[in-house]
């Protein structure tokens, strides 16, 4: 039997749904015609890291730690990142046209990322202080993104 050929006569006259490789065939309905529900996807796993618990599929994080990851599902928009910090980003480019970080090693690479040196992690005050601002090359920022600013700091 292939999957979409319809159940035997045995098992139409048998009151329960006939199961067929990965779809339930029901009873036929009023117009004759038969009906099949397709299988649930299975629950994965919390995304979040050392979480084991099973939450439903399209779903990544459970409910303890959905509030922790809220940001990492805005648009650049809602971060901050609108109009406003792409004007403020191409002025401040425009003045310091080279990475800071290649420049201590003797290089001239041209910068195309500002960093905010100390992370913001959604503070406004912090995320506009030009003083906290330092231009840097893709691979300079991704390299001090993955090694300092990785980890969130809690100081109490």
């Amino acid at each position: 039997m292939g999957p979409f050929s319809l159940p035997d006569a045995a098992s139409i006259l048998s009151p329960r749904p006939y199961i067929g490789k990965e779809r339930v065939f029901h009873e036929p309905t009023e117009h004759g015609r038969w009906w099949l529900t397709m299988p649930r996807r299975p629950n994965t796993p919390c995304k979040h890291p050392g979480c084991g618990r099973l939450v439903p599929y399209g779903e990544a994080y459970c409910e303890e730690h959905r509030p922790l990851h809220a940001h990492d599902t805005k648009t650049t928009t809602e971060k901050g990142y609108g109009r406003r910090w792409q004007k403020a980003r191409t002025a401040f480019l425009h003045a310091h046209p080279l990475c800071a970080r290649c420049q201590t090693k003797g290089q001239l690479v041209k910068a195309t990322v500002v960093d905010h040196i100390i992370p913001h992690r959604g503070d406004p005050e912090l995320f506009w202080d030009t003083d906290n601002w330092q231009p840097l090359c893709k691979r300079c920022h991704d390299q001090k993104t993955m090694t300092e600013d990785r980890y969130q700091e809690f100081r109490y």
